[in-house]
Parts: structure tokens; sequence; C-alpha cells
């Protein structure tokens, strides 16, 4: 090639990649050392251009989709952070999550007044029975098909005291009498997810409804009635227990050898020697009642449950007379009780009006024989009969110092008192803190002008409510009057501790919602903090703004650092304490939670204070 040659010339210039020379400058000569072949000519075909443009436009895409994976990665992997909540074996720390917060605190309040707490000696009426406890769904099927899903019913308001749902879904029963009111019953409470009990007053029905359920593969029995679980938990929180219940071969072999029978401590009394609870003198038999449980979206045909519960049946004569209630007061004089506590009154439901009013009057009687030194505690129950519960309101809990009670209980109570629209009780499915706080206040001003002007002579011989330990899923809180300012001050018992005592209920809802079926309850002490694992728990309380009527407001909200997970706030002379409740997504252990929760308070509640003097 000649050096000095121009180039060619063309009607078209090259393209201006492979235009390596100018005009005037010659090309040069290639060497060995520049021995690169030339680039090949690209197609200028204009396919080629919206191609390479279809080409970057996709690599654009790929960018952007891989940033959003990312960031739904991390955002899924924080969700799951919040979601698993686990001991490490040392208990030394926790694994970083939403509830990490919320059970630190919960426990450390706890524990602030549980390191002080001391036994005491507690008596507990008037309940215990022997539980058979099966899975609802499976229990169904046994039945099939004489208990089927219930067709669309137009309700009867004649029917549903206290209760209402709109027309074309099946309605729940006070007293249950065949099957078909039994399938509406059920359909009710399982299409809410709410825990419910109700009597069945045909005897030949129940017993076959208990065959069903021995049919059952997977069935256990189990100690059962308040009376008697709290008895459990008492003892296990190593306080004296005398029970004054109707137990039986069975249900004794089950009890802690520490709980003291009513009917043996009056033998035992009399004689100079130790009671136990060797049932083989015992003059009752064991009244058995059906635990149906189910667990979270449970489907029965086309109805589906929201969350895990329990649906209670029974037919119980014992209980139910609360035949063991003069045997329980007349062991408790000699027993030194430090605590009563009173269960079972939801049980007289299926009883004749004038039998249910008379053995309410009972009660009363012996109440008033208690010392006011020593605080009575009532525990209430699931009621259907709205008016039966204002009976059981306006005699017995005007006579007491303290009550337990869950969110279908205080709706119920709240229609007993304030004679409203059944319609409401809707908003006790799900109560917001707002709710439960407007509830309880309610029920403090209820009962205070009961001490006031006109009813004030009526109830100068009674105690005054002055605790209310309400109960949710998401959340519990204690609503306690002050007695250092109140001019009751001789009919209002001063509690201590009320911020410790919420807190251990909700921890011991958590530890034992959680635990396997088999595994033996444990006291809550340091122990149980550390060896329980806590899988798949979640921290289910909203953020929520609490008005409290006076022209404040407080931010709930124990997902943050802002405010604290365990708020304490006063009003019109009444403390209340909230404390959120981290919830087994698969809870095992459903029957005899709200018991264990009551227990536990009342130990830390009391167990720094002498309630004997």
């Amino acid at each position: 090639h000649n050096t000095t040659t121009p180039p060619h010339h063309h009607s078209t210039p090259p393209p201006h990649s492979l235009h390596t020379t100018t005009p005037h400058e010659p090309r040069k000569k290639k060497t060995h050392q520049n021995n690169k072949q030339p680039q090949p000519e690209r197609f200028t075909h204009p396919c080629v251009f919206f191609f390479l443009v279809f080409m970057n436009f996709n690599v654009f895409v790929g960018i952007v989709v891989a940033i959003m994976a990312v960031i739904f990665v991390l955002e899924e992997r924080d969700i799951w952070q919040q979601k698993w909540l686990l001991y490490n074996t040392s208990g030394a720390r926790l694994v970083e999550s939403r509830a990490h917060k919320a059970l630190q605190e919960v426990v450390q309040t706890a524990q602030d007044a549980q390191h002080k707490s001391k036994p005491f000696k507690t008596c507990i009426g008037y309940n215990a029975n022997l539980d058979l406890r099966v899975n609802l769904i499976e229990w169904l099927k046994v039945l099939e098909p004489t208990l089927s899903v219930p067709a669309a019913t137009q309700e009867d308001p004649t029917v549903v005291v206290g209760l209402t749902e709109a027309a074309g879904f099946p309605y729940p029963h006070q007293r249950i009498i065949n099957r078909e009111q039994l399938a509406e019953t059920i359909a009710y409470f399982m299409h809410r997810g709410s825990a419910a009990e109700r009597v069945v007053t045909d005897r030949q029905l129940f017993a076959q409804l208990v065959q069903a359920a021995k049919k059952v593969e997977a069935k256990h029995y189990s100690i059962g009635g308040n009376a008697a679980l709290m008895a459990s938990r008492f003892a296990l929180e190593e306080c004296p227990v005398l029970l004054g219940g109707a137990v039986g071969t069975q249900l004794g072999s089950m009890l802690n050898k520490s709980i003291s029978l009513a009917t043996q401590h009056e033998v035992a009394s009399e004689n100079g020697t130790t009671s136990s609870t060797d049932t083989t003198t015992t003059p009752f038999e064991d009244e058995v009642h059906l635990i149906l449980e189910y667990p979270i979206m449970s489907t029965w045909d086309s109805i589906v449950s929201p969350r895990a519960n329990r649906i209670i049946l029974t037919h119980d004569i014992t209980n139910s007379e609360l035949k063991t209630l003069e045997p329980f007061h007349k062991a408790a004089a000699s027993f030194g009780c430090q605590l009563y506590v009173i269960s079972g009154l939801h049980l007289l439901e299926g009883q004749p009006d004038a039998l249910r009013t008379q053995r309410l009057h009972d009660v009363v009687a012996a109440i008033r024989n208690i010392p006011r030194t020593i605080p009575v505690h009532l525990e209430l129950a699931s009621v259907g009969d709205v008016h039966f519960l204002r009976e059981i309101i306006d005699t017995v809990v005007h006579e007491v110092d303290s009550i337990g009670l869950n969110e279908q209980e205080l709706g119920m109570f709240y229609l007993a008192i304030s004679n409203s629209d059944p319609s409401l009780m809707h908003i006790y499915t799900t109560p917001t803190v707002q709710a439960s706080y407007d509830t309880l206040r309610y029920m403090h001003y209820y009962i205070n002008a009961n001490f006031t002007g006109d009813n004030a002579q009526q109830h100068v011989n009674s105690r005054r409510l002055s605790r209310i330990h309400f109960h949710y899923l998401q959340y519990h809180m204690v609503a306690v009057r002050q007695c250092d300012a109140d001019e009751h001050k001789d009919q209002t018992f001063c509690w201590t501790n009320n911020a410790a005592s919420v807190a251990a209920g909700s921890l011991v809802a958590t530890i034992q919602a959680c635990q396997k079926e088999d595994d033996p309850d444990m006291p809550l002490d340091e122990k149980a903090y550390q060896s329980v694992v806590l899988d798949y728990v979640n921290l289910l309380l909203p953020h929520q703004i609490l008005d409290l009527k006076n022209g404040q407001v407080i931010e709930i909200d124990p997902t943050t650092n802002l405010q604290p997970i365990v708020p304490v706030w006063t009003d019109q002379g009444v403390d209340y304490t909230l404390a959120p409740v981290l919830v087994c997504q698969n809870p095992l252990k459903t029957v005899g939670l709200g018991d264990a929760i009551s227990t536990t308070g009342l130990v830390v509640a009391l167990g720094g204070t002498t309630t004997s003097t």
C-alpha cells in the first residue's frame, strides 16, 4: 500500500465509529505490532436500532426490578424479625424483634414486685369438674349427619337476650335443649372466634355429646372449673390453698397434693389431723364438662374461625346448684384464709329463677361473715342471660373487692348495667383500648353511684368493688380505685403492685398458651422466663390514641421507644394500667388462661401486703 495515496471518497461519509483518519491524514500501514483485524462495518438497518433500544429498556427494567426485590427482601426480613421472638439458652438476651422491647419491659415490671411476693393462704370455691377436651371439628365429624351447619335463620329477638345479629345468620341460645340450637350456637361463636359456655338442659342429649367426644382419637382429660384451675395455679405459686368443689376420684388424683379439700379439711380439723387430696372419702362424683377447642382458621362447612378459642358445654348438677357452698365456708373459717376467691356463679343460669336467686343471696350471706380486712375476688364467666347477669351484679358484685373478666364478659356486664342496645356487643368482639377503658370507667361509676345518695344506706354493710382485672387477646388492663383519698375508706380494700400484677398476667398468658399440651405448668419465675421458647409470637396491639374525656390524651404504641410499654394513668380517682400481650400464632392451651391470668395478678397484687391484719 502506498501511504501517500489519499483515502477513497464516498458520496456518503462512513460511520464515525469507522472513520479512523481525517480526510487530510493518510492511513498508517499495519505492522506486526498492530496486527488487529479491522472491525467489520455494522449493519445500519433501522430494525437494529429499535432492537438495541428495546434491549437497553429491558436492562433498565431489570435493574429497577432488582432494586425492588432487594427492598422487598429487606422488608420481609424485618417482618419476620418482628414475628420471631426467641430466648437464648442462657437467657442473657433476646433476639432483636418488635416484641423484644415489649417483653423486656413487661418482664421487668412483673419482676419488680414479684421478688417481694410472699405466699398467703387462699380459699377458693365453688366449682370443680373434670374437663374432657377435644378438637371441635373432629367432634363435629363424629356427630355427622345428626349435627350440621344450620341454614340461614331469621333471628328472634325474644330468644336472644343480650345478643343480636343481622337477620339471616344463626344466633346463640341461652340454654341448649336440642341439636338444632346446639348447631346454631356453635356456628355463632365459631364465626366470631369467641369463647362461650352453655348449659345443655337435656341430660340424655348431653350424654350423647360426651360419648361422641370419647370417640375422638385425640382426647384429653384435665382439671376443670374456675375454682379448681385457680387453686392449682395458687398452689403452683406456693400459696396454701383450700378448695371447695365437687372433687371425685379422677379429678382428685390430678390436683396438686398440697391443696386441701373443704370436706376433708372439716373432718381433719375435728380429728386434729392433716388434710390432703385423698378422695377415697369424698361425697362427690366427678362432673364432666365438654371443652371443644378450635384453632385459628378452623373450618366447619362455610364457617371459618378468625382466631383460636373454645366452646364449653355442661350438664352439671352439683356445681350448678352450688352444693359445696356451705361446707366450703364452714371449713374456711378454721383455715386462716387471707384471700377468698369465688367462682362458678354462672352455672346457676340453668336453674329455675327462684333457686338461683336464693343461692345468690346465700353467697352474699357467706361473704358478709368474712372480715372486711380480707379481700374477696369474684371470677366471672360466660353468661348468656343478661337479666341473670344483672342479678349477679346487683347482689354479689356489690359484696366483693375485685373481679376478673374477659372481653365477652365485659360487654355483657356493660349491657346489664346500662340497658344499652344489644347490638353494641359487636364492639367487644375485638375491643379497642378506648372501648375497654370507657367500659371500665363506667363500671366504676356505676358501683360508686350505689354508695352515694339514696343508695348509700342500702350498702352500708357492703364491700366496695375497687379492682377490675380485664384480659383480652391483645392486651390486659387493671382499673384500681385509689383508697388513700377515698371517702369510703372503710369499705375499700387498698391494692398494691398494680402495674406488676397486670404485667404478670400478660406474661403467664403468653407462656401458658405457648406451652405444649403435656408440659407441666411452671410458676412465673426467672426459670420460666429463660427456659420457655416463645416461637412465632405477635405483638398485635396497634397504635391508638386514648381519649381520657378530660381534655387529655394518651398515646398507646408498644412498638416504639417513645411510649412506655406498660402505661399508667389516673382518671376520677381510679388508676388504670395496661400491658400488651405477646400472642401465640398457634396457641396450644386455651382453656384456663383467664383463670391463670387472674390468679397470677392476685399473687403479685397481694404478695407484698399483709392481708390478715
